[in-house]
Order: structure tokens, then C-alpha cells, then sequence
């Protein structure tokens, strides 16, 4: 980071180096849009480090700025690993979809023909929570499961697909699903598990045979 700040220069030039190679046509025009915009987003971002991928037909343009790590300077470029976060939302909405476009489920579904032998997911009032409910945040539940993992636990190896329906067959819906849109992680969560059971397959075989795979996304 201390590289960084050594001067605008030595930033646009190691941004300009890192993209290279990663297209061979890139327009002059995407050059000078994404050049010194880029520089400026991630000047003001605070972060570490910073990958800008730039589209335009069939040009495309990916840029990297700052270090992958504080002090290794290594720059981050197109092949550098990132957590995407809530971009992988997308990637169930497109699962759900397709499957439900090929009748493997129906976006009315409730998640209960989904849930484990013996777990009884919650209504309200008898309106019951459905896939589509869960897709569009609308399924009334909370960001995240409001308990600690276990000590020492591997990051994202918690809850399990057991320790969330365990979880929510306690829980108390609010407000009828489907009334209330509040942002839910465990809402996705939820439909990845009933996804994965509705076509007996990992969830993580899903994408790569759907979406990952398909695309080309080797390191997603």
C-alpha cells in the first residue's frame, strides 16, 4: 500500500501493466473512460486492492490497482481471486429460473416439499413461504441466522444445510411471506438447499453444470 501512495504515476502505470494481455482489442475509448475513473474509485475506496473489468460489445478491459494483500505488492489483475458476495444471488435467481422454466420446480412451490424429513418450516397463518418468496427477499426472514457459529469454525462452513432448517423450524415468521420485502442471506441460503433437493444434486454441482461451467468461469 505504501507503493500506492507513492505517486499517481506509478499507480496509473502499474494499472495500465496489469490489464495487459487481457484483451487483444481494447478501444481507445474504454482506455480513456476506465484509466484515471478507475484510479479515483479506488484512491477514494480505502481498500487494498482493486480489479475493474470494463465491457463494451466486444471490447473489454481489466485493470488492477493496489496490492492483493497489504504490503506484497502484487497487483491484482484478471486472474486474482475475490469474494463476490451477494453477485452469487444472481446465480440462484438464474437457477430457480432455468429449473423452473424445465418444470423441475414451480416458482409457487413452498419451501416445506423441500425441507428435511421431520422439519416443519413455518407459516403464517397458513400462507407458507414459496421459492419465489425466498428469490425476492420476501420470505420473512432476518439478513442472517442470529447465532454464533462454533468455535474455531472454517469460515463459510457454517450454518450447514441441517443447522439452518433446525433454525428456522424454531422460528417465528413476522408477517406473511410475500407482503414484506427485507433483505435475507439465509433466504438464498434456503433456496440453494431446495434446489439442490428438488434435483438431487449438490448445489455446487448445479452451478458448475449450469452457469460456471457453461460460461467458462474456471475460478468461480
Amino acid at each position: 500500500m505504501h507503493a500506492v501512495r507513492n505517486g499517481l504515476g506509478s499507480l496509473l502505470l502499474a494499472a495500465l501493466l496489469a490489464g495487459a494481455g487481457t484483451a487483444q482489442a481494447q478501444s481507445a475509448k474504454l482506455e480513456e473512460a476506465a484509466g484515471l475513473t478507475g484510479l479515483a474509485m479506488f484512491m477514494d475506496s480505502g481498500a487494498v486492492g482493486m480489479v475493474l473489468a470494463v465491457v463494451d460489445g466486444d471490447d473489454q478491459l481489466v485493470l488492477g490497482y493496489g496490492e492483493t494483500a497489504a504490503g506484497n505488492g502484487q497487483t491484482p489483475d484478471g486472474q486474482s481471486l475475490l469474494r463476490i458476495g451477494s453477485n452469487s444471488k444472481a446465480f440462484a435467481g438464474e437457477l430457480l429460473g432455468g429449473l423452473a422454466a424445465e418444470g423441475a420446480v414451480s416458482l409457487t412451490d413452498p419451501l416445506q416439499r423441500f425441507a428435511p424429513e421431520g422439519v416443519h418450516v413455518p407459516d403464517f397463518e397458513g400462507r407458507e413461504i414459496t421459492l419465489l418468496d425466498l428469490a425476492t427477499h420476501s420470505g420473512g426472514l432476518p439478513r442472517d441466522i442470529p447465532l454464533d457459529p462454533p468455535p474455531n469454525s472454517p469460515p463459510f462452513t457454517w450454518p450447514t444445510t441441517a443447522d439452518r432448517f433446525a433454525w428456522l423450524a424454531d422460528f417465528t415468521l413476522p408477517w406473511a411471506p410475500g407482503s414484506i420485502a427485507a433483505y435475507s442471506n439465509i433466504g438464498f441460503d434456503l433456496l440453494s438447499d431446495a434446489l439442490a433437493t428438488a434435483t438431487g444434486k449438490s448445489y455446487s454441482d448445479l452451478l458448475r453444470e449450469r452457469i460456471t461451467g457453461p460460461l467458462g468461469m474456471v475460478d468461480t
